[in-house]
Order: C-alpha cells, then sequence, then structure tokens
C-alpha cells in the first residue's frame, strides 16, 4: 500500500487513510513528505479532527513506539507538531512512549484537532523499541469528526 491510500470504507461513511509504514525512525518532515490532506475529505470538506491510529505489524519482545502528528501550514510557514503522541497532561509537547496493549501488540490511537489548518499531515517516529518492530500510522475520518 502507498501513502494516501484509504484502506477500509464502512457504511457509515468513515474512511482510513494509510500515513505511514515504517520500522525505524524517520525524522522530522520536510518538504512535501506525509500526504496531502485533501485525501482525508469526508462529504467533500476536510474535517476539522481526525482520529489517528498507530498499530503494530511485526515485532516481538517489549516493543514501544514515540511518535508525534506534523501538520504543514504551507510552504511559507512550514511544518509544525499538531500532536504528541501519547503525552502527559503536564508536558503536553513531549511525546511519550506508546506501550504495548497485549503480547506483540501496539494499538493505540488519538484525536488530533485543527486539522484543516494544514495542507498536509506527516507521522513521525521518534523513537521505536522491540525486536522488530514496525508499526504503521492510519488517519481516521469518521461522520463524527467530519461533520460536528
Amino acid at each position: 500500500m502507498a501513502l494516501e491510500d484509504v484502506t477500509s470504507i464502512s457504511p457509515d461513511a468513515s474512511s482510513v487513510v494509510l500515513l505511514l509504514t515504517a520500522n525505524a525512525a524517520n525524522g522530522i518532515p520536510t518538504g512535501t513528505a506525509g500526504i496531502a490532506i485533501n485525501a482525508l475529505k469526508l462529504f467533500g470538506q476536510v474535517p476539522s479532527r481526525v482520529r489517528v491510529a498507530v498499530i503494530s505489524t511485526a515485532g516481538s519482545g517489549t516493543m514501544t513506539a514515540t511518535m508525534r502528528v506534523w501538520g504543514r501550514m504551507g510552504a511559507t510557514i512550514g511544518w509544525v507538531v499538531a500532536k504528541a503522541l501519547n503525552a502527559a497532561d503536564t508536558d503536553p509537547f513531549t511525546a511519550r512512549a506508546i506501550a504495548e496493549t497485549g503480547a506483540d501488540t501496539i494499538a493505540y490511537s488519538e484525536i488530533v484537532e485543527l486539522i484543516s489548518a494544514y495542507d498536509r499531515l506527516y507521522f513521525e517516529i521518534v523513537a521505536i523499541a522491540g525486536t522488530s518492530t514496525s508499526v504503521k500510522g492510519e488517519v481516521v475520518v469518521t461522520r463524527a469528526t467530519a461533520i460536528e
């Protein structure tokens, strides 16, 4: 699958758009990295918020992934951190490791707000641990987040 591929569409008019598949830290975004925000359109408009999901696709041992979602505010302003995933309430700008949710499994999600302010989205793997750990990052757009 390629970035921006819609991996499923459910009867309630939701879609899942692939944003990342990786097994190592990938660094901060530059240029036109990530996906175009228009890939997230539902009912003809970009939603103001979406759910992002981190799912392990391979690995063993004690797997963790530390991740951030970046948004690009046009070429002039550039890339900004849209959300540090699993951040503590006392330190909302620092991503923390997402732990396994089961044996050799990571399944985690969070809402990201103000998506329509960006023209591109990017998932950064800050750190990844475990044996042969690989994760995918998806953006879930649902009727509930697209129409408010």
